[in-house]
């Protein structure tokens, strides 16, 4: 699971996430993603992937992971970003 480069810091209300999942027999499920202790949702995409995530005032966590088809999940990566 690679997540492209994303700001530290924005203004912004809302921010699009995007990235790219693997498998090696390439049978990516889904990819969900989390804002902070939110339930998890699915991004649009599997291989390609992205979605919009509302970020509040403060400090945002963003957790992600991808699924296979056999069921083996990913481990989660955090992406920190701070929204002015």
């Amino acid at each position: 699971l690679t997540v492209a480069k994303t700001p530290k810091s924005t203004k912004a209300k809302k921010i699009t996430i995007k990235g790219t999942a693997t498998d090696k027999n390439g049978r990516i499920a889904r990819v969900q993603y989390r804002v902070g202790t939110s339930a998890s949702k699915n991004a649009t995409g599997t291989a390609n992937w992205q979605f919009k995530a509302p970020l509040k005032k403060g400090k945002n966590t963003i957790t992600i992971n991808a699924t296979d088809a056999a069921g083996n999940v990913s481990s989660d990566r955090v992406i920190k970003i701070k929204r002015k």
